[in-house]
C-alpha cells in the first residue's frame, strides 16, 4: 500500500493494490480515506503480479503512474505507463497511457529501443523525455534501413476536468515522434469517457504498440 494525495485540497488516500492471478492476471487499484472515489481501475498483466506505483504531483495533487505490459512476442517486450486520477468532479479515471520502454529485437538484422520517462515539471504539467535508436543487429548486412536515432522532450497537461492534453510536435519533428504523438491522440480518444477498466481498452488499434518499427531511411 502507499499514499497519494489524488484529490484536490484533499486529504492523502490510502491505495490498495489487490493482485488477482486466478483465474485472471490482473491487478486492481482500490481507494481508502476521506472522500475516496468509488470504484476501482483495473489492469490486466500479462505475466501476473504486483504492478509497480510511482506517485507524481501535478497541478496541486498528485496522480499515479502504474507500469503495464504492453506489447510482446519473440523478439519484443513494452512497458507502458498509466496515469491515473481523480478529477474536478470526484470522478477516478485513467487520464493517459505512455510508452516507457519499448525493445524490438524481432529480426537479426536490426534492433531497436524506444524509451520514455515521465517525470513531475510544474503545476499542471508532466515532462515526457524520450529516446529512441535502431541500429544493425547480428545480420545487418542484409538490412535495407540504416541507424536512426531520435530525442526529444515534451509536456503533458491536465486541467483536472478530463484527460491528458499534449502540444503539437514541432515542424520538423522526427518520425518516431510523430508516430508518438499520432498514437497518444487515439489512445485519447479512447479515454475520453472516463475509463477505469482497461481491458475495455483496445489499444492495439492506437499504434501505441508499433512505436519502435521505424526502420530508418
Amino acid at each position: 500500500m502507499l499514499t497519494a494525495r489524488l484529490l484536490r485540497d484533499g486529504a492523502p488516500l490510502t491505495v490498495h493494490s489487490v493482485v488477482e492471478d486466478d483465474p485472471d492476471r490482473l491487478v486492481r487499484l482500490r481507494f481508502s480515506g476521506p472522500g475516496a472515489p468509488t470504484g476501482e481501475v483495473v489492469i490486466p498483466t500479462r505475466y501476473g503480479g504486483t504492478v509497480p506505483l510511482r506517485v507524481l504531483s501535478l497541478r496541486g495533487r498528485e496522480v499515479l503512474l502504474a507500469e503495464m505490459d504492453g506489447n510482446g512476442g519473440t523478439g519484443i517486450s513494452q512497458k507502458i505507463g498509466v496515469l491515473v486520477g481523480v478529477d474536478d468532479s470526484g470522478r477516478l479515471r485513467v487520464i493517459g497511457i505512455e510508452n516507457l520502454e519499448i525493445l524490438d529485437s524481432t529480426t537479426c538484422e536490426s534492433e531497436a529501443s524506444l524509451r520514455g520517462t515521465v517525470s513531475e515539471a510544474s503545476a499542471g504539467q508532466l515532462r515526457l523525455s524520450a529516446s529512441f535508436h535502431r541500429r544493425r543487429g547480428e545480420c545487418g548486412f542484409r538490412w535495407r534501413g540504416r541507424p536512426h536515432r531520435e530525442r526529444w522532450q515534451e509536456a503533458l497537461s491536465w486541467d483536472g476536468r478530463g484527460i491528458l492534453s499534449a502540444e503539437r510536435p514541432p515542424r520538423g519533428a522526427g518520425p518516431v515522434r510523430l508516430a508518438t504523438s499520432a498514437a497518444r491522440t487515439r489512445v485519447l480518444a479512447l479515454l475520453a469517457a472516463p475509463v477505469t477498466d482497461l481491458r475495455r481498452v483496445r489499444l492495439e488499434r492506437t499504434g501505441i504498440y508499433d512505436l519502435a518499427a521505424y526502420q530508418g531511411r
